[in-house]
C-alpha cells in the first residue's frame, strides 16, 4: 500500500517493494552498481541471485573477439528488433595486458548472465565487465600439458553455463582429437573449485563437427 504523509507543507510517497524491485529490474547494470549505495533494502535486493538472474534475462547480447590482439572483446546489444544494434568495445579485462608481447591474444570461450570466459596468454579468467573483475581460473589453470593437449579450443567447443539446480556457474570443453577422433570432454565446477574430466560424450566423433556452440 501507498503512504502519503504531510510534513512541512509536502507529501511523501513510499512505494511498495515489489515496484521498487520492478523498477531497479530494469536498470542498467553500472546503474543498478550505483544503487547499492542509496540504502540496505536496495542493496540487499540488487545483491539477491535471483534479481541478478532476472536482470540478466531482459537483455541479449552477443559477445565478439576481435583477432587482433589484447584488445579485443566486444559487447553487442539487442533489445528488440525495432532498435538499433548497441555496439560496446569493452575494456581490457587483464591488468598488465598493455605489458604483453604482440603477439598474445584474448580468446574468448563463452559468456553467460554477463560474466565471460577468457583464455589470455595461455591463463584462464573468468571476467565482470560490470564490476571490471577479473578472477584467475584456478581449476583450468591446473590443467597439465597432457591434459590440454587432448583438447584444442580452437578446433572444440567450450561454454559457460549457470546450473539452476545446484546454484553453480560451470565450464564445458568438448574436443574431438585427430586423425584417431577420440572425444574428450571437461566440466569445471566454479563453486566447489572441481574438475570433471574424461567425461563419456553421448555423440559420435563423427557428428561432432555438426554440434553447435550454444551457451
Amino acid at each position: 500500500m501507498e503512504k502519503a504523509t504531510k510534513k512541512s507543507g509536502s507529501t511523501s510517497v513510499e512505494l511498495p517493494v515489489d515496484v521498487i524491485v520492478e523498477i531497479l529490474s530494469r536498470l542498467p547494470v553500472k546503474t543498478l552498481l550505483r544503487c547499492k549505495c542509496i540504502c540496505r533494502l536496495w542493496n540487499s535486493r540488487i545483491s539477491d541471485p535471483s534479481f541478478i538472474l532476472s536482470n540478466f534475462g531482459r537483455e541479449r547480447a552477443l559477445m565478439l573477439c576481435e583477432s587482433s590482439p589484447v584488445h579485443g572483446v566486444l559487447s553487442v546489444n539487442f533489445y528488440s528488433v525495432d532498435d538499433e544494434v548497441s555496439v560496446v568495445n569493452l575494456p581490457n579485462p587483464h591488468p598488465i595486458g598493455d605489458l604483453l608481447p604482440s603477439h598474445s591474444y584474448t580468446t574468448l570461450l563463452g559468456a553467460c548472465n554477463g560474466l565471460i570466459l577468457l583464455l589470455f596468454d595461455q591463463a584462464f579468467y573468468l571476467w565482470n565487465p560490470s564490476t571490471s573483475h577479473c578472477h584467475l581460473m584456478d581449476q583450468l589453470n591446473a590443467l597439465t600439458y597432457d591434459e590440454r593437449s587432448k583438447f584444442h579450443i580452437f578446433f572444440g567447443l567450450s561454454g559457460l553455463c549457470f546450473d539452476k539446480s545446484s546454484d553453480d556457474y560451470k565450464v564445458v570443453f568438448v574436443s574431438a582429437t585427430q586423425p584417431l577422433g577420440d572425444t574428450f570432454s571437461y566440466v569445471a565446477s566454479l563453486r566447489k573449485r572441481e574438475m570433471c574430466k574424461d567425461i563419456s560424450f553421448p555423440y559420435m566423433a563423427p557428428l561432432f563437427k555438426w554440434v553447435i556452440p550454444g551457451f
